[in-house]
């Protein structure tokens, strides 16, 4: 058998459960995520926001399953089966721009391609900042694959940035400069190190994320703020909820403090 096994001795696999059948001429070692069965499942591969959960990089989820299909396939094969998480009134988001190959995840570069398709640039390039600050893709690798492709791809694309360290950090990055607001990612400051964002010459705004509550990161914070603000830095330190449910209301403080001249040096005021 060129798989180096034969039906029998996978059959008992099986059984043993040391392997398991997920569809025909489809089978998986224990531990493989529910997202890439349900993908399999329904004839294609994880992909988009559902694949970048799986790398690992900040995703706002949308609540449906990415997938990829070949692009000769007419429709998804059925969505409920043994050990199958999907039912009938499940969202799938279907990326019909196979050939699907034989694997569970697209590649990363194909993945956050497709979440250009279905997300809007926001969310998109939340993903996108997240792999190129993790060093997963290159910029230049990106815009290689958006050849060919409607002009908006690429123009996403550029409007990345790798210095982005969390999903927080790209939200409040894109909706100031779509203020026209120059902000800069990752400033540096001696004796504290890098910081989130930079508006202006000393407004720092720091972007905490969902998991913010270790106690020794809390403590460092608190360092970090006393010795920026005896640089005469000022700072607005943003938590999840913040950016994700109350951005209107922070937005409005963040434009008044522009408007004041607070984000700018005394000399200049």
């Amino acid at each position: 058998m060129r798989s180096g096994i034969s039906p029998r001795r996978l059959a008992g696999a099986v059984r043993r459960g040391e392997v398991q059948r997920v569809r025909q001429g489809w089978y998986a070692l224990p531990g493989l995520p529910a997202e890439a069965l349900d993908a399999i499942r329904v004839g294609g591969t994880v992909t988009a926001t559902s694949a970048a959960n799986l790398y690992g990089l900040w995703a706002l989820d949308d609540g449906r399953l990415h997938v990829m299909v070949k692009s000769n396939a007419s429709r998804l094969r059925g969505r409920t089966g043994t050990g199958s998480t999907l039912t009938d009134a499940d969202a799938v988001c279907v990326h019909w721009t196979g050939p699907a190959g034989a694997r569970a995840i697209v590649p990363i570069v194909s993945a956050l391609v497709h979440a250009i398709e279905c997300q809007s640039a926001e969310r998109a390039l939340v993903m996108i900042d997240s792999a190129l600050n993790k060093g997963f893709v290159t910029r230049a690798q990106l815009l290689r694959a958006t050849e060919g492709l409607p002009r908006r791809y690429a123009e996403i694309v550029r409007h990345s940035d790798g210095g982005c360290q969390s999903g927080t950090e790209t939200l409040v990055r894109l909706r100031l400069q779509r203020r026209g607001i120059r902000v800069e990612t990752q400033f540096y400051r001696r004796g504290v190190g890098h910081v989130d964002l930079l508006v202006g010459e000393r407004l720092v705004i720091e972007c905490d994320s969902r998991f913010h509550d270790e106690q020794g990161q809390i403590e460092r914070d608190y360092d970090r703020d006393i010795e920026l603000i005896d640089g005469d830095y000022l700072i607005l330190r943003l938590r999840y909820r913040h950016v994700m449910q109350e951005w209107d209301r922070i937005e409005a403080v963040i434009l008044r403090l522009i408007r004041r001249g607070r984000h700018l040096r005394p000399r200049h005021r």
